[in-house]
């Protein structure tokens, strides 16, 4: 494996940041595993990337609203950080088919998508609405082909699998760092 990268003068730039991910998940399938990336040096570049630039377009629940991150006064975890950590889950799940079609796009068993068991069922459908689902899958080159399946009807190039995988990692990470400060309020446009 090539990693970590040794801290340089581009490190933060985001086309590094994404060469770097994409080396991560590109090792790690040549050594037979495939996970979301949990890597702190690429965790750590992500977020302070995302505090310089403005994160990708968020697609965030309605129930999601300015209080993000806040506790209740007896210091409970907001229902507003309850559906963030349902996010967090759901982006991995989507992050993992995206770096799948980037990187094994021949692979019959991610050609269609089931919508009414597994990870799909558990995370995606209670805290991402039908229109994002569309639209993350869309992207990816799925289409519904049923109330119940979306099926991979266009191949796209590896530059938009790329970039696509990168901002479910980005909006993945900025969730994640939200989970870490619960003292903090966030405003969300």
């Amino acid at each position: 494996m090539s990693w970590p990268r040794p801290p340089g003068p581009d490190e933060d730039a985001p086309e590094t940041l994404l060469d770097d991910l994409i080396s991560y998940y590109m090792d790690g399938a040549g050594e037979g595993w495939l996970r979301v990336c949990r890597q702190g040096a690429l965790t750590h570049r992500a977020q302070r990337l995302l505090g310089t630039v403005a994160p990708p377009q968020l697609f965030l629940p309605e129930a999601m609203d300015s209080d993000l991150g806040a506790t209740h006064p007896q210091g409970a975890p907001s229902s507003t950080q309850h559906i963030c950590h349902e996010l967090v889950r759901a982006l991995e799940f989507l992050e993992l088919i995206s770096i799948n079609l980037l990187l094994f796009p021949w692979r019959k068993e991610i050609r269609s998508l089931k919508t009414y068991t597994g990870n799909f069922a558990y995370w995606v459908r209670p805290v991402l609405s039908e229109h994002t689902v569309h639209t993350i899958l869309g992207r990816l080159g799925y289409m519904a082909t049923s109330e119940a399946e979306f099926s991979l009807v266009q191949a796209i190039s590896e530059e938009d699998a790329k970039q696509v995988v990168f901002e479910i990692f980005l909006t993945r990470v900025a969730c994640e760092a939200i989970l870490q400060t619960p003292g903090h309020r966030l405003h969300l446009n």
